[in-house]
């Protein structure tokens, strides 16, 4: 997709840069109508457009993905912090059932453990989508 974003907006530069060739050419043979000179700068104003536009998506995207790369990895962390000690803990709430015999106050508390790992699995998920191929699975993950 970079790639494609980038030969395009060369491919219009390369467009722009032949009709104002041919414009000047134009030019310079014959003078142009007023309808003429019109239809020139309105395809080379469009085509300039277009291609600005597109070099700077280009741009901008790669300059945003350092930015959030650098911004985003203490965040990550603290995420990542989160699904261990919820793992840690639903490991020890589960050594506690087989100690005691208040089951049911246990399940509840693991319930609520169990989705709070899940929502934090999901926050690391939303990560993936931002630092594709920099984030570890966390310790105990659970699918």
């Amino acid at each position: 997709m970079k790639n494609y974003l980038l030969e395009v907006a060369l491919g219009l530069i390369f467009a722009a840069t032949l009709i104002a060739y041919v414009v000047y050419a134009a030019i310079s043979t014959t003078p142009l109508t007023t309808l003429e000179a019109l239809f020139f700068q309105v395809l080379v104003l469009v085509l300039g457009i277009v291609a600005t536009s597109a070099i700077s998506k280009k741009v901008s995207f790669g300059v945003a993905t350092k930015t959030n790369q650098r911004l985003v990895k203490p965040a990550l962390r603290r995420s990542l912090t989160l699904y261990r000690g919820l793992f840690e803990l639903s490991t020890r709430i589960q050594f506690m059932r087989f100690e005691t015999s208040d089951d049911l106050r246990l399940e509840m508390i693991q319930a609520l453990v169990d989705e709070h790992i899940r929502t934090s699995a999901d926050a690391i998920e939303d990560w993936r989508d931002i630092l594709p191929g920099e984030i570890p699975e966390p310790d105990g993950a659970q699918s």
